[in-house]
Parts: C-alpha cells; structure tokens; sequence
C-alpha cells in the first residue's frame, strides 16, 4: 500500500486509515512524502541555501514540515504492529513520484482536495493526474468522516464500460470484507428507475457473487452530472 502523506490538516486520519489497512491484509505500507525543492544548486547538486531569503525559508519550513509528518507516521507504523513499512522523500512533482512508485505497489492511498483550501485546484489536480496516470487503482479518502477498512456498505458505479470492470476488479479485496455491496446505475432523466434492470447490470451482479460478494442491484434517478448524482445516493445510502 502506498500513502500519500500530504500537506493537507487530515494527514494524520489518512495515516490511520492506511495503517488498518495495511494491517487488515497484511501489506507493506509505504508513506511517500513528495518535496519538490525548487532553489538554485549548489556545487555538489545540493540547494544552496542563502540565509534571511524569503524564499529559503519558505523551503525550510517546508522541508521541516515534511520531516515531521514523515516521523507521526513512522511512529504510527510502529504503534500498530505493523511488519514492514517505510517513510520515502521523492523530490519530483508529486503526481509523477506517485505514479512512479505506484508501479510496485497494490494500491495508491490519497486524501481528498479540501473545498474551502486555497490549494483546492492544485490538489484536484494532482487527484486527476494520480487517477489517470497510475498503474495501480487509487482510493481517495473524503476528508470527513470516520471510515474502518473492510466494514459496513461499500457502493459500485456500474455502467457497463471498460473502465467500471478495471475499478471492480480492482476493488474486489475491499469489496469481499464489505457487509454489504450496492451495485448502481444512475438512469438518464428522462428514464424511469422502475425500468427492467439493464442486462449488463445482473451479468456484474452475478459475477460478484460468485466472489462471495452480497450484492444488491439499484437504478437511481440521474442528472446531467451522474457523479453528483452516484455521490448523493451512496451518503443517503450510508456508503463507507
């Protein structure tokens, strides 16, 4: 399991999140902080600090920031019991270190982007980039609420694609712990939700409960937007 360990206030939640996972299946946990140092360099390709700079203060701070967030969650690892885990520094932008560690990891571990932030469109974006240029599925944690690995309702988006079967797939150890599973259409507006259940719908049905998966199949009424209305139906649902 590979965590991004943000400069986000929920770090700490997301490390204890990643933790019990880890735990839960027994899996290494990789904590990767990426620290993009942009000062000039030295003679011997270190940054050249110059004292009283703005800017290098500024990097100091962040640096030391860094640090400490990458010793909570050390210490976290070793609080938990954890076999094996490590702390890694990357110096790279953070979507490409992420994609390139995802590589020889099972899952990518972020954090949500925090609305009211200011740094909202940078870690949207980094999110967009992560998704579609890692090799190995994500998992974004919201950044509120309380959520145990492998408990409670977990909600599947099914339409049919390409991309809806990689997720599932993906998602299967998870999905296996789950109580329950909702599988889910959003219909089009203009489609009444006590319509037949499309055809593909009860093939995936079928085919995650031949994996021990309880599940049940939904229709819900869809906007133009159906990720806002999936995202709806699965709080109303209870989803974690």
């Amino acid at each position: 399991v590979l965590l991004h360990i943000d400069e986000g206030p929920d770090v700490d939640a997301q490390s204890e999140y990643a933790v019990r996972l880890a735990s839960l299946f027994d899996a290494r946990l990789v904590g990767l902080s990426c620290h993009h140092l942009s000062l000039p360099l030295g003679e011997r390709g270190t940054p050249a600090f110059a004292e009283g700079d703005p800017l290098t203060t500024r990097m100091r701070e962040s640096e030391d920031a860094a640090v400490g967030r990458e010793t909570i969650f050390l210490r976290r690892c070793r609080q938990a019991g954890l076999k094996t885990f490590d702390a890694i520094r990357d110096e790279a932008p953070a979507a490409a270190a992420l994609c390139a560690h995802a590589l020889c990891t099972d899952l990518v571990v972020m954090g949500a982007p925090e609305p009211l932030e200011p740094r909202h469109a940078l870690q949207r974006a980094l999110i967009d980039a992560v998704l579609l240029g890692s090799a190995r599925p994500v998992l974004v944690l919201p950044r509120a609420g309380h959520f145990e690995p492998g408990s409670g309702r977990a909600v599947v988006a099914w339409d049919g694609s390409l991309g809806a079967a990689h997720a599932a797939s993906a998602a299967l150890p998870l999905l296996r712990r789950m109580r329950c599973v909702d599988l889910v259409r959003a219909m089009p507006p203009d489609v009444e939700c006590v319509a037949s259940v499309p055809i593909d719908l009860e093939r995936a049905a079928a085919w995650l409960s031949r994996h021990d998966i309880a599940v049940r199949v939904r229709l819900v009424p869809g906007e133009r937007k159906a990720g806002r209305s999936l995202l709806c139906d699965a709080k109303a649902a209870g989803a974690k």
